[in-house]
């Protein structure tokens, strides 16, 4: 009784595995060797119609080294634009190791970048941890003219990567950047790159409204002074100081503590920033004395200068119309009775006090 239950099972098995035999035959396999991986595309804008895209395919030589394929065409979708360079490959292109995307700046402020990252929303092979960023001028070029011995899409993403890990720019990627867009309150920003000496380099932060660039910030010291006001953290960048009494230095930020008050007087609201922020002085110069007897007065002096640059900064800000620093967020926890609109319309008027509170906890070179 047993043996026949046995045959009868072996027998359904192998009746089984002839039927779908034939539909193992359907399913169409990709063999990874036979794939071209992009990662890194570029997005320009044409003649206000089309879009100009760029892509880069690194492939791998005998001895280990590396060099970048590049492709162009133009479209009017940015899905389609793959469609076309396959007619030029020698395998199939794919998206899923996709690193970077670039956008041209005329392409950001005229057109916006929505379009794109809508199609990237429906690609299920692009991760939401790929970056962003804005090129200052033609983003193709940049892909085009950097240096092809090294994988272009890596270097950039790891350019941008460690910048936000050492605090020089606050954290971002296509997750971050859809997330702030369709949040109500607040803004979104990217890295702007630039090509110098034929490696992509960091120039600053580009600033949107919704999906239009409006601005960008470009100083060193705007970019520190950006990153303080954007949120607590327990490392961050340097900023170099000049104060009126001719004393120049380089703080080096270990600690930043932050906090918003938004407070509603009549129609009108206003917010106050507070900032704690701890640092080493790494270099120092115009101070005569010994460096632990003028400390009290570095403090302050920096203090002065950080409050001057940071109103300076938040003028801009309010000039674009933009929000990247989450006021707006601030102002809705406050007040439960918020009306975004209402803020959009008072935010380029409003008040904003910046009060900071330095801590100089160790000193170096003093010359």
């Amino acid at each position: 009784m047993k043996g026949q239950r046995m045959r009868s099972y072996l027998s359904y098995m192998l009746a089984t595995g002839l039927i779908l035999l034939p539909l193992g035959g359907c399913l169409q396999t990709k063999v990874i060797d036979n794939l071209d991986y992009i990662t890194a595309v570029a997005y320009d804008w044409e003649n206000e119609k089309y879009i100009r895209g760029t892509v880069a395919v690194p492939f791998y030589l005998p001895d280990r080294s590396v060099k970048n394929a590049t492709y162009q065409e133009v479209t009017q979708l940015s899905k389609e634009m793959r469609e076309k360079m396959n007619k030029l490959t020698p395998n199939p292109l794919v998206s899923g190791k996709l690193e970077v995307g670039l956008f041209g700046t005329e392409m950001a402020r005229k057109k916006g970048i929505m379009d794109v990252l809508d199609s990237w929303q429906r690609d299920p092979f692009i991760g939401r941890r790929a970056y962003l960023a804005v090129v200052d001028g033609n983003a193709g070029d940049l892909l085009l003219k950097a240096i092809k011995k090294k994988e272009i899409g890596e270097s950039i993403a790891k350019l941008i990567q460690h910048n936000i890990e050492h605090g020089r720019i606050p954290d971002t990627n296509f997750h971050h950047f859809i997330n702030v867009y369709y949040r109500e309150n607040g803004d979104p920003w990217l890295p702007l790159l630039t090509l110098e000496q034929r490696k992509p380099m960091l120039k600053g932060m580009a600033l949107f409204k919704k999906g239009k660039m409006k601005g960008k910030i470009e100083t060193i010291q705007e970019m520190a002074i950006f990153t303080f006001m954007h949120w607590d953290r327990t490392e961050s960048t340097g900023v170099k100081f000049v104060t009126k009494k001719g004393v120049m230095g380089f703080l080096r930020v270990t600690e930043i503590h932050r906090k918003i008050k938004v407070v509603q007087s009549g129609n009108m609201p206003s917010v106050h920033v507070k900032l704690d922020i701890h640092g080493n002085l790494e270099e120092i110069h115009g101070v005569r004395q010994a460096t632990d007897k003028v400390i009290p007065e570095l403090e302050h002096l920096v203090e002065k200068e950080l409050q001057y640059q940071g109103q300076k900064l938040i003028q801009k800000l309010q000039r674009w119309n933009v929000d990247p620093l989450g006021y707006s967020e601030a102002a809705r926890i406050h007040d439960r009775h918020f009306d975004a609109k209402a803020w959009s319309k008072q935010y380029p008027h409003i008040k904003v006090k910046i009060t900071c509170r330095v801590h100089i906890d160790e000193y170096g070179i003093v010359d």
